[in-house]
């Protein structure tokens, strides 16, 4: 073959490598994220909705847990047997706030037990705030927290991702932790399902909360994020057009009392629309 025939071969080979890297370079930084950090469960990472902070030192990122089959992760409040996440930031760089959103969860029976948490995948919004907006952010994460197959257990993973400065330019992430912002639940004055009033009732031993809803309503669910003591049991649901009455059996330790008078935080939802939370004071 003749030199010259070689030498431009050579020429487009390295430049079509150093399109390709220059590429990837430029995909690398479209899509900011953690490595992930990989065990039997599944795997976890911190991922980015945009490129760095906004015009107010800001920037929504995900903690993005992917789950192998058989496997669950649980809510803040996971019932008699989960271990809810823990999310230790003081690790990070530049970072004056972290605030952290639980999509509303998935209902688990666990060996007769009620337990509340997540399958297949969970991504949790997180609002970072920078301390200085004008410097460099590195976001990291001391992240424990429970998983289940046959036994549960704690795990725990280190995940660290720097920001850019400044770049509102949304990755491909972006669309992921949109999709479960919306699974986090509206505040009451905010939400078409309504939670009317929760009560208790002593003879039945269950709360009862009365829920309605712009139209009819087809397969509500609640769950009481109640205090330690108490372990709530599957609900019936009584339908009627556009109002349900959800009856939850609550089991209560009589060494913490009852739960009249008790503030407590409610999340409940209807199939096809976004959960609604609500703070109600337990009624007789």
């Amino acid at each position: 073959m003749p030199k010259h025939i070689r030498l431009h071969r050579f020429f487009l080979a390295t430049t079509f490598a150093a399109i390709w890297l220059a590429i990837g370079a430029m995909g690398a930084a479209a899509e900011p994220s953690s490595d992930w950090v990989r065990a039997e469960y599944g795997q976890v990472r911190l991922i980015a909705a945009s490129e760095g902070l906004n015009d107010n030192g800001q920037v929504i990122i995900g903690v993005q847990m992917r789950l192998f089959k058989g496997w669950k992760t649980y809510w803040r409040t996971p019932g008699e047997t989960g271990i809810p996440a823990s999310f230790d930031w003081s690790g990070s760089q530049n970072v004056a706030n972290a605030d952290l959103r639980w999509p509303a969860p998935t209902r688990f029976d666990e060996y007769g037990s009620q337990a509340f948490g997540y399958k297949t995948e969970v991504i949790f919004p997180v609002t970072i705030q920078a301390q200085d907006k004008g410097g460099p952010v590195m976001v990291a994460l001391d992240l424990q927290f429970g998983v289940c197959r046959d036994i549960c257990m704690p795990v725990e993973a280190q995940l660290t991702m720097p920001v850019n400065q400044t770049s509102t330019t949304e990755t491909p992430h972006a669309r992921h932790i949109a999709r479960f912002e919306r699974k986090v639940p509206l505040s009451s004055a905010d939400s078409p399902i309504q939670i009317e009033r929760a009560r208790y009732d002593s003879k039945s031993e269950r709360v009862i909360v009365d829920l309605s809803g712009p139209d009819k309503m087809i397969a509500p669910d609640v769950v009481l994020e109640l205090p330690a003591g108490f372990a709530q049991q599957a609900p019936t649901v009584k339908l009627e057009g556009d109002h349900a009455t959800v009856e939850i059996p609550v089991l209560i330790d009589p060494s913490e009392g009852g739960l009249v008078g008790r503030a407590i935080s409610i999340v409940a939802w209807d199939k096809g629309r976004r959960a609604v939370e609500k703070l109600v004071t337990i009624a007789p």
